[in-house]
């Protein structure tokens, strides 16, 4: 977002909701922090208003009220339908139903703690910890020092070696055949999938997502 604000595009972030079941010992309100940081980098920020926990249920109304921040898009990069958040797979699933058959639209996938298929070739986008850290101060009230923690440590996971605290990656993948995204998209998550169901449980997360990705490895 910020290399596409730098150039003078027009950036819109939208939230499907405002994380009101997330909760942290330190409390604190997302959406304005949203607000400020939408703000900070010159992007329009949009709230849909729809329940945390709730979007699963939401979906044909989702998929329409996404469908006006399509027009007119030329890249929308939205979290993978491997996600393993329920929220996440289903404003997935939302947008693969609300993409236009045809056209020029670019469409960017990425996951949050849950490793990206590897059937999918990824790429890093690149930058410092100084950068992420910069934008975490956005969300000091609402995110704890252990969520950040976590979060550093499996994207220097995702770049397959360990890289200190120097060098931030972020994997993502372009979306190729919406179609066969969509039938994806439709399938449920293997019972075996790594989740990172709290941040201090890191280690045993990624012992997981080894053991996952050498099982998977060996099957295909």
């Amino acid at each position: 977002m910020n290399s596409l604000v730098a150039i003078g595009a027009a950036v819109t972030i939208v939230y499907a909701t405002g994380g009101q079941k997330y909760r942290t010992a330190v409390g604190g309100d997302r959406v304005e922090e949203a607000k400020a940081f939408a703000n900070h980098i010159k992007a329009e920020a949009c709230f849909l208003g729809f329940g945390d926990g709730e979007l699963a249920q939401s979906e044909d109304m989702l998929t329409k009220a996404v469908q006006d921040f399509l027009r007119g898009a030329e890249l929308v990069v939205v979290p993978a339908y491997s996600d393993y958040h329920p929220d996440h797979r289903a404003l997935s699933r939302a947008v693969l139903r609300a993409l236009p058959p045809t056209g020029r639209l670019r469409v960017l996938m990425y996951c949050t703690s849950t490793p990206l298929w590897p059937e999918h070739k990824i790429v890093y986008l690149q930058d410092s910890f100084t950068a992420m850290n910069k934008f975490f101060a956005f969300y000091r009230s609402s995110t704890s020092p252990r969520s950040i923690n976590s979060f550093k440590i499996t994207r220097i996971f995702h770049a397959g070696r360990y890289l200190g605290e120097r060098v931030f990656w972020e994997p993502y993948w372009e979306l190729e055949g919406i179609a066969n995204a969509r039938q994806k998209a439709e399938r449920a998550l293997p019972s075996n999938f790594p989740v990172l169901h709290k941040p201090m449980r890191w280690r045993k997360f990624i012992k997981e997502l080894r053991s996952y990705k050498k099982n998977y490895n060996e099957k295909v």
